[in-house]
Formats: structure tokens, sequence, C-alpha cells
């Protein structure tokens, strides 16, 4: 099939963040950066060289696919409203990404063992999803834990993601799959919104609700 969008993909679930684009002719483009706690700042400009990369408008895209996390507060909420403002303003289609499906995705169908992404939820916890080959779209398990807690799941699990090289040196080394950061490659949302698009499985805005890795902290008012 032919792909007649212009297909945005937006990912600031963590401090390595990415936009990728797949244009009408099927060319891609990606940028994936390291941001210091800044996502409000970085996001838009990296999308506008994106958009300047393609020789494309803002107006011109017709699909914003986002991750809704599990993630950080402010860079999930970056992302999310990027992508709710993008649609508003061109009434393009959307679909959200939990993030460990992402993470899991380029392994996931090369192993029968069960698989755990992991990303950070803070200081020295993780949150982790369990998934497998029969179903590589569908968390089986899923919660927060300290790095001893996960690293006593069973024996044939093997672990993904951008936390999973905290279990250097605490786990056999080949049961990490994952090598290198950045840990999510941006081609894969845009391989997963071709396929959203081709069967027009798309989110209503009111449904891209951001999956945080643990609650907001909300400071409670000082009375007098």
């Amino acid at each position: 099939m032919k792909n007649k969008m212009n297909i945005l993909g937006i990912d600031t679930s963590t401090r390595y963040a990415s936009v990728s684009l797949l244009n009408e002719t099927e060319k891609r483009f990606t940028i994936s950066w390291h941001s210091n706690q800044n996502h409000g700042s970085e996001l838009l400009p990296n999308i506008n060289k994106l958009l300047g990369d393609a020789k494309i408008k803002m107006k011109d895209i017709s699909h914003v696919s986002v991750c809704l996390g599990p993630g950080g507060f402010s860079a999930l909420r970056t992302g999310i409203a990027a992508t709710i403002g993008i649609s508003m303003g061109n009434n393009s289609t959307t679909y959200g990404i939990n993030t460990h499906i992402i993470e899991s995705s380029p392994y996931i169908n090369n192993y029968d063992n069960d698989i755990v992404s992991m990303i950070p939820a803070g200081k020295s916890i993780y949150s982790w999803a369990r998934l497998n080959k029969n179903q590589p779209n569908k968390i089986i398990d899923e919660n927060i834990d300290d790095l001893e807690t996960i690293s006593k799941f069973d024996s044939k699990i093997l672990f993904c993601g951008e936390s999973s090289f905290e279990l250097n040196g605490i786990i056999e080394k080949d049961r990490i799959l994952t090598k290198s950061f950045p840990t999510r490659d941006p081609n894969i949302i845009l391989d997963i919104s071709l396929d959203v698009v081709k069967n027009n499985k798309y989110f209503d805005l009111d449904k891209l609700i951001p999956i945080y890795s643990r609650k907001p902290s909300i400071s409670k008012p000082k009375y007098k």
C-alpha cells in the first residue's frame, strides 16, 4: 500500500526523545536527542527542522502518532499537547502508543521467551512491562519496582529498554537484549503508524491520555 499521508511521530517519554516523519513518497526523516528535562523548548524546533528536511509545512501533516508513556509528567504532556495542537489545526488523525511496546518491538518476534521492557520511573525505581511474541502489542503484566525485585524475575525472562542496562553485572549478560542508546528507534513509530493508517485505527483526542511512570508530585498549598 502506498502511503498517501505525511505521518509525524513524537516520542517525549524520557530524556531520550525523538521526532520522525514519513512523507507521501515514503521517504523517512528522523531526529533523536537527549533532553536535559527541557522537552518543552526542544520539541517544536526539532519538529520544524524535520519539516524543513522533508520540505513540507506543518499544515501538510495529516497524521500524528505519539508515545503515551510510561514516562515523566512534563515530558509526556509536552508531546501529547503538541500532537493535539497539530491535530486540531490540521484536522489530522492521531494515535497513541505505549512506550514499552516501542522498546520491545525490535526483539519481541525473535525470541520465544517473555521479554520485560524497563523505563526509568525515578530514583532507583523502574517502570516495567512484560510482553511475548504471541501478542506482541499487548502488555501481559506491568508494575513499578526497584532493581532488586526486577532482577529476581524468572530466569528465562529477557530484558530490554532504556533501564535494562542497570541489570548489567546483576543478571546474565545475554539476558539483556538492548546494547546501546538511544533504545527506541523512531522508525518503529512510523511502522506502527502505517498500520494504523491502513486499518483506520485512530484515537480520538480525548483518548490521548498520558501514562505516568509514577504519580505526579504535586505540592500541597501552605496555609498560615
